[in-house]
């Protein structure tokens, strides 16, 4: 999944919201996917500039679970390395 700043967002959307160019024809332009042009600038009409910033929260169940995950595969590693002695 690529990420995309939020300083090129808003560039994007000022330059569609200027009224000069079509959604289309600034994907081209940009190199950008469309659809993803199309769903900064629905964002942004509806939640306002904060919609451009990327998200960086994690939540804490999905902490938890990274947390969980890698000790459970440390524990594994340390058990096939003392069956393997």
């Amino acid at each position: 999944m690529v990420k995309y700043s939020s300083e090129l967002k808003a560039e994007v959307v000022s330059e569609y919201l200027q009224g000069d160019i079509s959604i289309s024809l600034l994907s081209k332009k940009r190199n950008l996917p469309r659809i993803q042009v199309g769903r900064w600038i629905q964002n942004f009409r509806l939640r306002g500039a904060d919609a451009l910033k990327r998200r960086r929260v994690k939540s804490l169940e999905n902490s938890l679970q990274s947390v969980w995950y890698r000790s459970l595969e440390a524990s594994s590693e340390r058990q096939k390395n003392q069956s393997e002695t």
